[in-house]
């Protein structure tokens, strides 16, 4: 009867699990959404101090892609049930306001004394607000029940 114990615990669990399955999803999903901006932020983090304040592109654009390719790896973990081509394209898209805006910084003008001018008009700067709202629309749909 000892060998009884053991599977009346593990139903237990099973209920008790099903009771706290939307809760552990929405924690799934947020998650994701975390450690995707924290990546985000170190990307952006690369592009200010290698970019802006260090002049050292390959630096920086090597940092982007290795956070951002993370990124890629966190999804096809974390977005299971989706087509491989429909979770590249969203994370895609979310890569692209980093690497905007590093393009942009990359080109800027610079003054004489090696820093950028405050003056420049930064055309595609828009651009990175554009797609970093369509990337979260596109997580909203994706983490919708």
């Amino acid at each position: 009867d000892t060998g009884a114990l053991p599977e009346r615990h593990v139903q237990l669990f099973r209920q008790l699990q099903s009771k706290w399955q939307c809760y552990d999803a929405y924690c799934r999903v947020c998650m994701g959404l975390g450690v995707n901006q924290i990546l985000q932020g170190l990307s952006y983090y690369a592009v200010c101090h290698t970019l802006v304040e260090n002049h050292s592109p390959t630096t920086g654009f090597a940092l982007i892609a290795c956070f951002q390719s993370t990124t890629v790896a966190l999804a096809v973990l974390d977005l299971a049930g989706m087509k491989p081509r429909e979770m590249l394209a969203v994370q895609m898209i979310g890569m692209m306001p980093c690497c905007i805006a590093a393009w942009c910084i990359s080109n800027a003008v610079r003054n004489d004394s090696g820093t950028l001018d405050p003056q420049m008009p930064y055309r595609s700067a828009p651009l990175c607000f554009l797609f970093q709202a369509l990337w979260l629309e596109l997580w909203l749909r994706v983490s919708s029940p």
